[in-house]
């Protein structure tokens, strides 16, 4: 696996995404933000990760899918982060 960019990652929402996605940050005029707290907020992925595991078969909705397999690559290379995201086992 390549070794990840994080210099490089800006992310907000999927609406937000699609804003921003043919224009520069400075031509919307918005301000990077510093980098959230996993405790304050952690992007509902424990629901997801409870939700799919009840619901194995929404796994045949590609982009369901490959947000699973994120969160197991996540999971499988921080086991710190897996542990507080309740998600020891995801994999």
């Amino acid at each position: 696996m390549k070794e990840a960019r994080t210099w490089n990652l800006v992310t907000t929402s999927m609406i937000w995404n699609g804003v921003k996605s043919n224009c520069s940050l400075a031509e919307l005029e918005w301000k990077r933000q510093g980098a959230g707290n996993l405790c304050d907020w952690d992007g509902q992925v424990r629901w997801f990760a409870d939700y799919v595991k009840a619901n194995p078969d929404i796994l045949a909705v590609r982009n369901v899918k490959t947000w699973h397999e994120a969160l197991k690559a996540v999971a499988k290379i921080n086991e710190d982060l897996a542990e507080w995201l309740g998600l020891r086992g995801f994999i």
